[in-house]
C-alpha cells in the first residue's frame, strides 16, 4: 500500500482475484506485524474517520424507531441523531443515571452482544403517555427500581428498537 492509503493496481487485482476464488501470493511483509493487542480498559480511538455507512444506518434507525414509537404511544416523538462518539465502558457506566434499564441483545449473525439502554426519563414518559398522560409528568427516580408494569413496557421498547435496528440494516 502506498503512503496515502491508496491501493495500487496490483493490490486491487489481488483482492479481486481473492473474491473470485483464485489464489493470491503472500506479500513480502506479513500482515501480522501490524497487529497490536486491544485493551478495552485503555481504549483509544480505533476508528479515525467517520463511517458514513453507520451514519446512514443511524439515521434510518432514528426514523424507524420514531415511527414505531408513534404507533406505540400515539404521539410524535422527538428523536434526534447525535454524532457518534467513542468512550470506554467505564466512562459509560459512570454516566448512567439510576434507575436505568440496560438490555443485552444478541445481534445474529454478528458475534457478541449489543447494549440497549433506556434512560429513566424516557421510560417514564412512555409509561405516562400509554396511560393517558401527556408525557410531561416528572417522576422521582432516586432509590427505586422499575415496577413490573414499567418492565413490561421496557420489553416492548426493546422489541421495537430491535425491529427498527433490523430494518435500518436491511438496505445494506
Amino acid at each position: 500500500m502506498t503512503d496515502g492509503n491508496v491501493l495500487l493496481q496490483d493490490e486491487i487485482d489481488a483482492l479481486l482475484n481473492t473474491v473470485s476464488g483464485d489464489e493470491v501470493e503472500a506479500s513480502e511483509k506479513p500482515v501480522g506485524s501490524r497487529v497490536r493487542p486491544y485493551d478495552p480498559k485503555t481504549q483509544h480511538r480505533v476508528i479515525r474517520e467517520r463511517l458514513h455507512a453507520l451514519d446512514m444506518i443511524n439515521e434510518r434507525f432514528a426514523r424507524s424507531f420514531r415511527i414505531g414509537l408513534f404507533n406505540l404511544i400515539r404521539r410524535n416523538a422527538d428523536i434526534t441523531v447525535e454524532s457518534m462518539r467513542y468512550e470506554s465502558y467505564s466512562t459509560f457506566s459512570r454516566n448512567v443515571p439510576m434507575p436505568t434499564n440496560i438490555n443485552l441483545v444478541s445481534m445474529k449473525p454478528l458475534q457478541g452482544t449489543a447494549v440497549v439502554v433506556f434512560p429513566p426519563n424516557m421510560v417514564f414518559m412512555v409509561v405516562d403517555n400509554l396511560f393517558g398522560g401527556d408525557g410531561r409528568f416528572v417522576t422521582k427516580t432516586d432509590g427505586r427500581e422499575f415496577t413490573i408494569t414499567e418492565q413490561r413496557i421496557i420489553r416492548r421498547l426493546v422489541g421495537l428498537a430491535a425491529e427498527s435496528y433490523q430494518e435500518s440494516w436491511e438496505a445494506i
